[in-house]
């Protein structure tokens, strides 16, 4: 059986946002409590990987002639888009504590950009709160 181009199309776009499903699930998984802390440390922890690396999002790195905001693709909230001095801008950002409030600003600049930068949050609670739990908890 053959797979149509448009088949296609709709599963690679939909494989695009699979980082929110750990992220439902480490957050679910608080409210069952047969899911032990490990396995949502371990959902927490890939949803993580999924929202700094991954996530498409634009990429609202600085343009250098006119003032404004870079609009082209990009994946991850610490990584920019295809052109070389965007690549690398949120990380360096993160790393120079008196950028934060530019980096602050760029992330919550639109709904594209809060809604992945919000779950990241979330996500690192939850995996902070999970990481205390499974080590407070483990027997002596």
């Amino acid at each position: 059986m053959e797979i149509t181009p448009m088949a296609r199309n709709r599963r690679s776009a939909a494989w695009k946002y699979w980082g929110y499903l750990p992220f439902a699930g480490a957050l679910l998984g608080w409210l069952n409590p047969a899911i032990g802390t490990g396995v949502i440390l371990a959902l927490a922890a890939l949803s993580m990987f999924y929202f700094f690396f991954q996530v498409p999002r634009p990429c609202g790195a600085w343009n250098r002639g006119e003032r404004g905001r870079c609009r082209n693709n990009a994946y991850g909230l610490l990584r920019g888009c295809h052109l070389q001095e965007h690549k690398w801008q949120n990380m360096r950002m993160l790393v120079n504590y008196h950028r934060w409030r530019e980096l602050g600003a760029g992330l919550w600049a639109s709904w594209k950009s809060a809604l992945p930068a919000l779950a990241q949050f979330a996500t690192m609670v939850s995996g902070v709160s999970a990481a205390l739990m499974f080590f407070i908890a483990q027997p002596k």
